[in-house]
């Protein structure tokens, strides 16, 4: 079971939206733009009142990952093809800033890793203190990737 409709499936997996007319192409897009919406409303929902060990079941590297890699990498090819690169640029810029800026917020690197962020502190003057930040919980997490 999942989000989309068979039919809305096949839709979706069709390149050139042959056989579709013009307002059956508009009624599946903006369901398509709807359920995602909604959707990730109730990923939002799910992940501020799960308790943990669900939570781990769901928002995890296997799970998780390919959605962010594929919301947040630049397809070069395809925007070219399209015309669309400036607007890929431009949003995946202000997304992955916001995002970014979240991760990096003095909360998270205090809770997650607190001695590096301490250390990162008594360097160097960073413009944004998020990039400090950012660095300690690169670091936090490159080393427990390496244990």
């Amino acid at each position: 079971m999942g989000l989309l409709s068979k039919r809305m499936l096949k839709y979706l997996l069709s390149d050139s939206k042959a056989g579709y007319s013009q307002k059956a192409q508009s009624t599946y897009n903006w369901r398509l733009v709807k359920y995602a919406q909604e959707g990730l409303k109730d990923l939002k929902l799910l992940a501020e009142k799960l308790p943990e060990k669900q939570q781990a079941e769901i928002f995890n590297e296997k799970c998780l990952l390919p959605f962010v890699e594929a919301v947040l990498t630049f397809e070069g090819e395809r925007e070219i093809e399209n015309g669309e690169i400036e607007k890929r640029k431009e949003r995946l810029l202000s997304l992955l800033y916001g995002l970014l800026m979240t991760v990096g917020s003095l909360e998270n690197a205090e809770v997650l890793a607190p001695e590096i962020n301490q250390i990162l502190k008594l360097g160097a003057y960073e413009v944004l203190p998020e990039i400090n930040c950012l660095k300690a919980i690169l670091l936090k997490g490159f080393f427990q990737k390496a244990k």
